[in-house]
């Protein structure tokens, strides 16, 4: 770069007026006794005008002398013969002598030319002296303004710096044009080598000298001004003068004239709100502020503002920035501003906030509550640290406040799926209650009584615990009423009560949705009603249910909350043929951060919806579970189990398929179940029945089969009628009875899948037993409805029997091409168009393993083999929406 100095080029740059002002004064054919004023902020390029007027004046041979504001004028010499020129920097500093020598009429050898600068924001020695020479003299006023960018561009130009893109835009950016700045930052400039950083190199470089020029700038202006400047340093932009001159602890009137001093001297784009003008100044300006001065800064502005109706999240915002203050004034401003957070669904913030609080000195009450507040906010970011702050409250806790702590923590401990130590701690609750209606109460024995289904030891305790309340039959006015119904319903569908019983017990928990009011952050209760719903069949009402619930937690922020309800989701939507649904919600489930309350069960649905789909492979590693061991003894790593036998049998792996469904079903009964929710019995019958034992088959389909019918589960009846079909079939008997009734009981219950599942049997008992229309008929209906379902697997077996039947699959709807059903139509209309599958996902909102899945029964349908024979093959139909 060019390393010539622009100084006597800068300043002058867009000063027209001040240069003809100057020139005029100084023509010797013009009046005497003239006056230039040129006003600006600091650093407007008055002293380099007055270089300037110093040079041309001697260049005329007009004597002239230099001056500044803090120097004592002396009259003329008695001898000067000619007139005398006079330039005299920060003019606003002369005294009422200094000003009047000036102002001496020329007869009195006063000066002709005086050409003087003043600067904005500085209050004067003389303010009458200095308004009689603005109104009484033959004065010019030129007002020096900013640079802009084209001056900017033109000082560059001079300078011999290379104007990379946006370099001109970035001076006028970091000095506001102001020609100092500006001068300066073109020097650092031109003195560095060329880079995208080269500008905050400049700007690093100016900082040092720029610091020590506002400082002495600053000292000069009104009092208060440097006070404010600390405050805004703190509080940035947009901060009202009455809390800056709270900060600065000044009063009304003296900080409304700092302030409009410092919007004259330009620091400031505006007084009230404080807004910052010339970003450069500022940041060598921000050095000024820190450690303990910028502490106390906080400090205040947060009493000041917490003090106000809307004030408390920025207050609390100060607090934030700075170590504790030691007074527990600061801890509740902390407390409430967590409140507004939690409010708006802001959980993180809540959450820092509250650990902020805790760091100060407080009471113990005050301390447990804001543990406690800290508790439930991490229970609702997804339960990581929530029992370790419970357990710091329990701690501290006065005896009236434990057992809530006790329900809180043990609730956590049962979202967290340590289901013994959850009962422990629950139990630890019930026994600091005396009164047995207290809601409170109540409330722990349904949790306890959930938490003890899971380890056996805990049987007689929940029975003792439940016993008085086993035989009530009132609604649920309240939440602690509403989750013992609950806990009751589940209880004793598990047990085996008639079917309409638990559904009334369970409906009555839910209460049109007042469940939701009270509904703990991880959906235990919740979990319970659901359970009963669905494996009582009520197929619809608990997706109703389920569905209400996501909203709440959605609109309340619960994300544990949702996970359960999209897990519990996924149940009956798998069994109403909802599969690309079901898949979402339970992979949602599972995505959600902290939630594992029911990971067993819930990598279970996932393997049976990816079984139906004919992902084999994927099946098998969705059930993979990281650690076991913890879970071996609870119901939904039964239903894994029960999942992964399914499995095995599939492969034709039967001993371990007899294993895993042998140890599900250990496991069930361990916990007193009566319900065949989960089918352990009717798989493990048609192994044994494959190992060649038809009596120990028997024996474990019938009681299954008993169990359906004495409780009246369509569902369950129907697939032990297909397991009992088969025992039959393989002891070479005819099972097409128990099929056809297994059709009509599940196509009466919304059970698709299995209705589908069922009708194939049905489909291929007739067509072994001759009676080939017949079988045609329910095959092609199997088919049909598979297709339509995505059942892959149902649909495959289905047509290959169909045409072992002598048939051939129907006539496919023109608008679907190949029988496409809707979803595979969506995603091969997306593929044709040359979306990747992730590309499909995004779009469709599905998983990219739903898109692979659909994309293969595309092919399979299409008869291709690959993305670019689909549009080909979708002819019209990849056009159309």
């Amino acid at each position: 770069m060019n390393r010539t100095s622009p100084a006597s080029a800068a300043p002058l740059i867009d000063r027209t007026d001040a240069l003809v002002a100057i020139e005029r004064a100084l023509d010797a054919s013009a009046p005497a006794q003239r006056w230039v004023l040129l006003e600006g902020p600091p650093g407007s390029g008055a002293i380099r005008l007055l270089d300037h007027a110093m040079e041309l004046a001697a260049a005329r041979g007009l004597p002239a002398a230099r001056r500044s504001g803090g120097d004592l004028l002396e009259p003329p010499p008695a001898d000067t013969a000619s007139p005398q020129a006079v330039c005299v920097d920060d003019l606003q500093w002369l005294g009422a002598d200094a000003l009047r020598a000036l102002r001496r009429p020329a007869g009195e050898r006063a000066p002709a030319v005086v050409i003087g600068s003043v600067r904005h924001g500085v209050a004067p020695a003389d303010p009458a002296g200095l308004a009689a020479i603005r109104t009484q003299e033959a004065t010019a006023i030129v007002t020096l303004g900013p640079l802009d960018v084209t001056g900017i561009r033109r000082l560059l130009e001079a300078a011999g710096v290379a104007d990379a893109p946006g370099l001109a835009d970035g001076c006028l950016a970091l000095s506001s044009g102001n020609p100092l700045l500006v001068s300066r930052l073109v020097r650092a400039l031109q003195a560095l080598e060329p880079g995208p950083d080269v500008l905050e190199r400049a700007a690093a470089a100016v900082l040092p000298r720029l610091r020590r020029f506002c400082a002495a700038h600053v000292t000069r202006t009104v009092p208060g001004a440097e006070a404010l400047i600390h405050a805004a340093n703190v509080l940035g932009d947009d901060t009202p003068l009455w809390l800056a001159a709270g900060i600065a602890g000044l009063s009304p009137d003296d900080a409304a004239a700092a302030a409009d001093a410092l919007v004259l001297s330009g620091l400031l784009h505006s007084a009230d709100p404080m807004r910052q003008r010339i970003p450069l100044a500022w940041r060598a300006m921000a050095e000024w502020t820190s450690g303990a001065r910028r502490h106390q800064i906080h400090r205040t502005a947060a009493r000041l503002l917490a003090q106000t109706d809307d004030g408390i999240e920025a207050a609390a915002a100060h607090l934030l920035a700075i170590p504790p203050c030691g007074e527990p004034w600061a801890a509740g401003v902390l407390r409430d501003a967590a409140h507004l957070a939690t409010a708006d669904g802001r959980v993180d913030a809540a959450i820092e906030r509250l650990e902020r609080a805790l760091a100060e000195p407080l009471p113990a009450a005050q301390r447990c509550a804001l543990l406690e507040a800290l508790g439930d906010a991490r229970s609702r970011a997804g339960g990581d640290g929530a029992a370790d702050a419970y357990r710091r409250a329990l701690r501290v806790a006065e005896p009236e406040a434990r057992p809530r702590l006790h329900l809180r923590l043990g609730r956590t401990l049962f979202g967290a799926g340590d289901y013994r130590a959850s009962a422990l701690e629950l139990e630890r609750g019930i026994d600091a209650l005396d009164k047995p209606d207290d809601p409170l109460r109540v409330e722990l024995v349904a949790a306890f009584v959930a938490a003890a289904r899971f380890d056996r030891t805990l049987e007689g305790a929940a029975a003792r615990h439940l016993a008085p309340f086993l035989d009530r039959s009132e609604p649920g006015r309240n939440p602690a009423e509403r989750a013992l119904l609950a806990e009751i319903a589940l209880e004793r569908g598990i047990s085996g009560a008639p079917r309409d019983r638990v559904v009334a017990l369970a409906r009555r928990a839910w209460a049109d949705g007042l469940l939701l009011e009270g509904a703990d952050h991880h959906g235990i209760v919740l979990s319970q009603v659901a359970a009963v719903l669905t494996w009582s069949d009520e197929l619809a009402a608990s997706d109703a249910v389920l569905t209400a619930a996501l909203r709440h937690a959605d609109a309340a922020c619960e994300p544990l909350l949702g996970a359960t309800a999209r897990y519990l989701r996924a149940w009956p939507r798998l069994y109403a043929g909802r599969l690309t649904e079901a898949e979402e919600d339970v992979r949602a489930a599972l995505a959600t951060p902290g939630w594992e309350m029911y990971l067993p069960s819930a990598r279970a649905v996932l393997a049976h919806v990816l079984v139906e789909r004919g992902d084999h492979e994927a099946a098998r590693d969705a059930l993979v579970l990281e650690d076991p061991q913890p879970w071996r003894r609870t119901i939904p790593y039964a239903m894994l189990l029960e999942a992964r036998g399914r499995l095995h049998a599939i492969a034709g792996a039967l001993d371990a398929a007899a294993d895993d469904l042998a140890e599900a079903g250990e496991l069930m009964q361990a916990m007193g179940s009566k319900h065949p929710f989960c089918p352990w019995r009717s798989r493990l019958g048609c192994v044994r029945a494959r190992q060649g034992d038809l009596a120990a088959a028997s024996v474990l389909v019938d009681t299954e089969l008993r169990q359906a019918e004495e409780i009246e589960l369509p569902r369950p009846l129907g697939v032990a009628l297909r397991a009992r079909a088969d025992l039959q079939q393989r002891a070479g008997r005819d099972g097409e009875a128990d099929l056809a009734r297994a059709v009509e009981v599940l196509d009466g219950c919304g059970a698709r899948i299995d209705h589908a599942r069922a009708l194939t049997d049905l489909g291929v008992a007739l067509h072994d037993g001759g009676r080939h229309p017949e079988a045609r008929r329910a095959l092609r209906t199997a088919l049909d409805a598979a297709s339509a379902l995505g059942a892959v697997t149902i649909a495959e077996r289905a047509e290959r029997e169909l045409r072992r039947a002598g048939g051939r699959p129907g006539r496919r709807d023109p608008r679907t091409p190949a029988g496409l059903t809707a979803s595979e139509l969506h995603v091969a209309r997306l593929a044709a168009l040359g979306l990747t599958n992730a590309e499909i996902a995004a779009e469709l909102v599905i998983t990219t393993h739903t898109v692979r899945f659909h994309l293969r029964g595309v092919y399979r349908k299409l008869g291709v083999a690959s993305r670019s024979e689909l549009a080909d093959a979708l002819g019209d139909a990849v056009r159309k929406p």
